[in-house]
């Protein structure tokens, strides 16, 4: 046999005494014997860049098989794994080739591989099995936080599984660490100053700048306050410098000036760990309300069909909560203000909206539904069906604030130009009470036959090509315009491109660097809209996505976010990229600032009562 591999006896073909009885009976010597073959493998490892990582570094690997056994197994050394199972047929036996995974590569008490990802069959790998490990670069600067110049004589980080070092800082304020597996990390810049310890989630190469209020900074801050709290009480009390002695009057002054110091003081330490505590600031709200488009019908198997990107937090389930809160958090980055859900009454996508409501309602987040009144052929469900579901969503939801966008639970219903004025007007009544109900008519004309049924007008228009349809502008204007003239709600869209041939389609609308979006957005926003109805933030089918993918990353919600005067950041809840926000050990000051106001007050009584009996004498 070649080298690298070894072959044991498996099974016979049939029992061996019922073979023998059968050779001597019949003279047949067709024995089929089955032998499991092995191969001898090693592992070996590299970071992202190719270069080899010492097995060293590896504590250990756990490979699973298609048999469902599990290993762990110990690096720089090869081992035998069975490559087949011989399996009997009824034409005899089959010899069948197993297939391993690594699910686990632990450097520093974390897992540097993504689960599953590298499957292998020993007879193909030649003995050796490369894998690729997730380690990444840290580089860290420290800053001075009111003059921003370098402090530090070095850092100590803490990773994951808990073990620390100190790393020195060589040329400046800053260190350079390479290889780190991923995983969440905790620096503390060692300098004289008020420091702790900064959580650092490292998914990806960084540059981290971390600012440290040092002592200079605290007497910078307040010796200023001092000096101007004595200033100010010698000026507002000449009557003092007349009536006390000038050594009496100094010590008072210094008494008033530490109390208002340590009052002002406390009262900006107060505030300064309001915002360091703050997740951010959040966008700024348009006059104009922004919602996007969004898809709830998503399961791990939804991405093996029609698909050229992904979404860059992986293949999710829209039925994965924290799927929904980066979401949200990542849309009110961007500036917008909700999400029109599309919907209609089913188990799962009832329960799927009920649980993007609770992560909206926590995130001050609006929602409104897009109800699908077309089934998959395109043709109409029964008007009985929508009225019934636009019921039970009013009944459901109706009350939810996060549904409360212009007063009332806001529902466009999708396909209105497919059903009959009469249907249309049968559902309206029912549900008009509880809802604003929306059509989704094309055209001006198509809007004159509903306006008298319905509150306005959403249309969704995905494919529109600004620069092969240049009057699609004035399309929107009209539109807007039909609308309001009836008194309804006009919600115009705007996309940043378009790509439907993987579900049947032919045109194509190229997105230009985000040209495409800002010339749509400034298009819906001439048509004077109560709503902008971006489309999509996540339709990947057609492919009009905003979310970030791992093809385009986030540049569409960047450009939104440009648009809209925010400031969109790529971070994520459950796998960031970025550096969480630095917050130092405040909480004992925090304690000791209300001690500092209640001596203050006191203080400050104290004195008042001796400023009497000075003026008394």
């Amino acid at each position: 046999m070649p080298a690298g591999t070894r072959a044991r006896f498996a099974r016979w073909v049939d029992d061996i005494f019922t073979r023998r009885r059968n050779i001597l009976i019949q003279g047949s010597t067709d024995l089929q014997v089955g032998f499991n073959v092995d191969y001898r493998v090693r592992e070996t490892f590299v970071d992202l860049h190719g270069n080899t990582v010492p097995d060293s570094r590896v504590s250990y690997v756990v490979q699973s098989n298609s048999l469902g056994s599990r290993e762990r197994l110990l690096p720089g050394k090869s081992h035998w794994l069975q490559g087949s199972q011989v399996i009997r047929r009824s034409f005899g036996l089959q010899r069948t080739p197993i297939l391993y995974s690594v699910r686990r590569v632990m450097i520093g008490g974390t897992n540097v591989v993504r689960e599953a990802k590298y499957r292998f069959y020993p007879r193909w790998v030649r003995g050796r099995v490369k894998i690729r490990l997730l380690l990444y670069s840290l580089r860290i600067q420290s800053s001075d936080k009111l003059f921003g110049f370098g402090v530090g004589s070095g850092l100590r980080l803490t990773y994951p599984n808990g073990h620390a070092r100190v790393v020195r800082f060589e040329h400046g304020a800053h260190a350079y660490l390479n290889s780190l597996p991923r995983g969440t990390y905790h620096v503390t810049i060692m300098a004289h100053g008020m420091n702790s310890s900064v959580p650092v989630a490292l998914t990806r190469n960084q540059n981290v700048t971390l600012d440290v209020v040092t002592y200079l900074d605290l007497l910078v801050f307040f010796g200023s306050l001092v000096g101007g709290a004595l200033v100010l009480l010698l000026l507002r009390r000449p009557t003092l410098r007349a009536r006390l002695h000038p050594r009496i009057l100094l010590r008072r002054a210094a008494r008033a000036s530490g109390g208002a110091v340590v009052l002002i003081g406390c009262l900006v330490l107060l505030g300064h760990v309001g915002n360091a505590n703050a997740a951010g600031p959040a966008p700024p709200r348009q006059p104009v309300p922004v919602l996007a488009h969004y898809y709830s019908w998503f399961t791990h198997g939804s991405w093996q069909r029609a698909k050229t990107d992904y979404p860059a937090l992986g293949r999710y389930s829209s039925d994965d909560v924290k799927v929904m809160r980066q979401h949200v958090a990542w849309a009110k980055l961007a500036g917008i203000n909700g999400f029109i859900v599309s919907w209609k009454s089913t188990p799962t996508l009832n329960r799927r909206l009920a649980q993007l409501a609770r992560v909206a309602r926590s995130q001050h987040f609006k929602l409104a539904v897009i109800y699908e009144g077309l089934d998959f052929d395109r043709e109409p469900l029964p008007a009985s069906r929508v009225r019934a579901d636009l019921l039970h969503f009013a009944r459901t939801f109706g009350r939810n604030p996060v549904f409360n966008v212009f007063g009332k639970p806001l529902v466009i219903w999708s396909g209105t130009w497919r059903f009959s004025t009469r249907d249309i007007a049968t559902v309206a009544r029912a549900v008009r009470p509880r809802v604003l109900l929306l059509a989704s008519e094309k055209s001006h004309d198509d809007y004159q036959r509903v306006s008298r049924f319905v509150d306005g007008d959403a249309y969704y228009w995905s494919s529109v090509n600004p620069s092969t349809y240049p009057d699609f502008g004035e399309k929107l204007e009209s539109m807007g315009a039909a609308v309001h003239q009836h008194g309804g709600l006009w919600i115009a869209p705007a996309a940043p491109g378009f790509d439907a041939r993987r579900v049947g389609g032919s045109s194509i609308v190229p997105r230009d660097h985000g040209q495409t979006l800002r010339t749509e957005m400034d298009a819906a926003w001439q048509s004077s809209p109560d709503a902008l109805g971006l489309i999509s933030w996540n339709e990947f089918s057609e492919n009009t996505e905003m979310e970030p993918t791992v093809r385009a990353g986030s540049d569409s919600l960047r450009v939104l976010a440009d648009m809209l005067g925010a400031k969109f950041s790529s971070r994520t809840d459950f796998d960031s990229s970025d550096p969480s926000p630095a917050r130092f050990g405040y909480g004992s000051t925090l304690a000791a600032g209300f001690g500092c106001i209640a001596f203050t007050v006191l203080l400050g009584l104290l004195w008042r009562k001796g400023i009497r009996n000075a003026r008394r004498t």
